[in-house]
């Protein structure tokens, strides 16, 4: 009789292919060819296009658009990521907008707001700690592209999640 001791990890089996159209300001390049690289890898279809493209819905339909934005300036890039969530609604199968530091933060704002108008396209929104290189932020985040948390901080050493808790009576 033999026995083991099970892994402390848990490790997700992969999941199906999917689509994923990469949507990056320019400041988010870096990034942007390390996530493609790194769902390469996981065997998904990967296409990229500057965040200020607007695509046509047919060219994204069924697709998980990620927007990925950068050091760019920040009204720009809002202005951007809300039009292409228009042009994903009824046709993406969603819509994830990343940023890092104080302008993640504005575009998560952005992505709630973009929940309560565009309530069937689901925005999810994640936050890159900035001190996070390129390569290792875009393993980190193929892998949060993967789970469904509606709102998530990726940091050096944790992945941050809101969660509420009963107040006082």
């Amino acid at each position: 009789l033999l026995a083991a001791r099970a892994p402390s990890v848990v490790i997700a089996a992969p999941g199906k292919p999917r689509r994923v159209a990469i949507f990056a300001a320019a400041g988010a390049a870096r990034l942007a060819a390390a996530l493609d690289a790194a769902l390469r890898a996981e065997g998904h279809a990967v296409t990229q296009s500057p965040l200020d493209a607007t695509p046509a819905p047919r060219a994204i339909q069924g697709a998980q658009v990620v927007a990925l934005a950068g050091d760019d300036p920040l009204p720009t890039t809002l202005a951007a990521a809300t039009r292409l969530a228009e042009a994903a609604n009824g046709a993406a199968s969603g819509i994830v907008l990343v940023g890092a530091g104080v302008d993640g933060a504005a575009l998560s704002g952005l992505g709630r707001v973009l929940a309560n108008e565009l309530p069937d396209l689901a925005p999810r929104r994640i936050t890159l700690d900035p001190a996070l290189p390129p390569e290792p932020a875009a393993r980190r985040l193929a892998a949060e592209l993967a789970g469904d948390a509606p709102e998530v901080v990726v940091a050096p050493d944790a992945r941050l999640l809101p969660r509420l808790t009963p107040g006082l009576p």
